[in-house]
């Protein structure tokens, strides 16, 4: 019996560490997400770039199109394009067209925060 009371004791530590790291996480996220919009950044972005820096950051290696932002963000096909277009201008977002179709995509690079530190 003191073996399973071990074993339990060991699991309940690692589920509280793990929670804890979660939490860490997520403050931390909740803390980069506040600078950004507090940030020199959010005056040179328009207000949809910056719901597609939060993606990008969030979801690192995402994958955008003109169409899917044009739904997400009710805006038109085009004005979803000028959003993307001006954050790869900004070297947060890489281009790169689909080999199936002439579908333009847009990928959020695994470094995104770090660029946005300097």
């Amino acid at each position: 019996m003191p073996f399973i009371y071990y074993q339990v004791d060991i699991v309940v530590k690692a589920v509280n560490s793990l929670n804890q790291h979660i939490e860490s996480k997520k403050n931390e996220f909740y803390q980069f997400m506040e600078w950004i919009e507090k940030s020199p950044i959010s005056k040179s972005f328009k207000r949809g770039q910056l719901e597609l820096l939060k993606e990008a950051i969030k979801q690192p290696g995402k994958m955008f199109t003109a169409k899917q932002v044009s739904v997400e963000l009710d805006v038109n096909e085009n004005t979803a394009r000028s959003y993307l277009n001006g954050l790869v201008e900004a070297d947060l977002l890489m281009l790169t067209k689909s080999k199936k179709s002439k579908t333009i995509i847009y990928l959020a690079p695994a470094g995104i925060r770090e660029k946005l530190k300097i």
